[in-house]
């Protein structure tokens, strides 16, 4: 993996389409246009992600403020 791009929001229903989930919804527009169709779950991430072309794609399902957390340990298992 070269480059991770994450995309940060809220998890849950009340958060879907608000301006908190903005970059969950960017992600999932770039994950389409690739093509990809399936995002894995991760509970060690507690995040769900995908990888296509040496590019990983993130969406920690912790809210906003604790993404720090599913991020650091995406970096450090991948290395």
């Amino acid at each position: 993996m070269k480059k991770l791009i994450v995309g940060l929001g809220n998890p849950g229903i009340k958060y879907r389409f608000s301006r908190h989930n903005l970059g969950f919804i960017v992600v999932d527009a770039i994950v389409g246009t690739l093509g990809i169709k399936k995002w894995k779950e991760s509970t060690r991430f507690a995040s769900k992600f995908c990888v296509q072309d040496e590019i990983a794609f993130l969406k920690p399902q912790d809210f906003m403020n604790n993404s720090g957390s599913s991020v650091a340990k995406f970096l450090k298992y991948y290395d």
